[in-house]
């Protein structure tokens, strides 16, 4: 228990942080009161659980600016009466990460609010009546993990004409993506609807009029259609996620555009047709992930002509993580990554394994690096899952960099090539179920990283090299 009394005389007091400790309470009273000269209040990671000290400081907020009391165990029912609108210099409030819930009530955000973080807790409540009129400073606004419900979005969210990032997420939102409403959002740069009910196809609007889009993420729903070419006019694209859906069509060649894209995610959904040799022009593309599809034809060699430019900046050095689901063959290419730091701060234990049909038994994890004048930047390559033919390029050899390759489940034909000796980084290499051909390149003996090798179900033949 900490004692907040002992600390009032400190009529001074501007800035008080108490974060990552194993603080469980405090001793407030009506009576204890912030010092009217605080301003910033930070118990983030903590063991905070009873709702008392947060629900005090929600009402005695008058000249705080920023408040934090993410990643601790706080449960109980938010109280209707409890809002942030008296809290008129406030402008970030993050209570994310804990065992919160009961209705978010419609007027709930104040106006100076900036950021505001409710995520990973139990909240509920219909989205659409949420009340944006007056949230005109907004920047910055995370309801992902909860339990919200709806079948339209609020139509005052047009009002936050600031609003750059407007995380949804692995909720039980049920509707149409509103193109229209979210095309009148000029700054917005980061949408998240991962994880919801969304049905319908990807609106237009979105690549005609959010040409700020950073990042575009609508797994894991419901939505069908083609990929709209408008998507090429976002060149401020670094992450695009469309996997598991039910999205029919060819690939557009227009993303072939997006200079600065990163991570590509189109898995697991209905593609058809070729794989665009104009994917090879995204010059920082990190991630590219086409599994699960219907795609046929070759392998495009453009996909190796990497100029080698740098990772972009955010990303050189960061950690990502790699489910990888082992064993069963209908449970093969069921890859996803869980977490990317420097684009969104996901964790491991926020991300439920049990969600996906398929249960894990791997973990591989790996870092982000800055590439050279004469590599490619490629470090995740998934292809598999596929009706891909023809032979496997030996160019792909010159990934250098690559740590995850999967091109098992086609109909790839030839010798694996000796080149794939030069990923002096791979980790997984995948080939199995295909029609290759050939002894295993000695080369492979080479790997020191490789942890996982899967070629069966070929038709293979000689020794196996040794090595690594």
């Amino acid at each position: 228990m900490f004692p907040f009394s002992d600390i009032v005389p400190c009529h001074n007091l501007s800035y008080l942080n108490l974060s990552q400790n194993l603080i469980t309470g405090a001793d407030t009273t009506e009576k204890t009161g912030f010092g009217a000269s605080l301003l910033r209040l930070d118990l983030s990671r903590n063991q905070v659980s009873e709702p008392t000290l947060l629900s005090y400081t929600i009402r005695s907020c008058q000249n705080l600016v920023f408040v934090n009391f993410s990643d601790n165990r706080i449960s109980g029912q938010v109280n209707e009466t409890e809002t942030l609108v008296s809290c008129k210099k406030l402008t970030t409030f993050d209570i994310s990460y804990n065992l919160l819930y009961g209705e978010i009530t419609h007027g709930f955000v104040g106006d100076s609010v900036k950021l505001l973080d409710l995520s990973y807790n139990n909240f509920s409540g219909v989205f659409s009546r949420f009340d944006f009129s007056h949230c005109r400073s907004l920047v910055s606004l995370s309801l992902s993990h909860n339990a919200l419900s709806g079948t339209e979005f609020p139509s005052s969210l047009i009002n936050c004409q600031v609003l750059e990032t407007l995380d949804l997420s692995y909720n039980e939102l049920k509707s149409k993506i509103p193109g229209a409403l979210l095309s009148g959002l000029k700054s917005l740069m980061e949408l998240i609807l991962r994880n919801n009910r969304f049905y319908g196809e990807i609106p237009d609007e979105l690549g005609i009029a959010c040409s700020s889009l950073v990042v575009l993420d609508m797994s894991e729903n419901n939505l069908y259609g083609s990929i709209p070419q408008s998507i090429g006019n976002c060149t401020n694209m670094i992450w695009l996620s469309l996997t598991n859906n039910h999205i029919t069509g060819e690939i557009p060649a227009s993303l072939g555009n997006l200079d600065q894209l990163a991570i590509l995610q189109l898995g697991r959904n209905l593609l058809t047709g070729r794989i665009p040799a104009e994917l090879g022009n995204c010059r920082s593309l990190i991630w590219l992930d086409l599994s699960g599809n219907k795609l046929i034809g070759s392998i495009p060699s453009e996909l190796s002509n990497q100029a080698g430019l740098p990772s972009p900046a955010n990303f050189a050095g960061r950690q990502f993580a790699l489910l990888s689901n082992m064993g069963e063959t209908s449970c093969s290419s069921a890859e996803q990554i869980v977490e990317y730091q420097g684009i969104r701060a996901e964790r491991l234990d926020g991300y439920s394994i049990v969600q996906h049909p398929c249960p894990s038994s791997r973990i591989y994890t790996g870092l982000t690096l800055y590439t050279f004048s004469k590599n490619g930047s490629m470090i995740y390559l998934d292809l598999s899952n596929n009706f891909l033919t023809g032979s496997i390029s030996q160019n792909i050899g010159s990934l250098t960099y690559l740590q995850v390759l999967n091109l098992g489940h086609n109909e790839l034909t030839g010798n694996i090539p000796d080149s794939f000796g030069d990923l002096k980084m791979i980790g997984l290499l995948y080939l199995s179920h295909n029609n290759l051909q050939g002894p295993i390149p000695g080369s492979l003996g080479r790997l020191s990283f490789l942890s996982a090798l899967d070629v069966s179900n070929n038709n293979l033949a000689g020794s196996i090299p040794y090595g690594g």
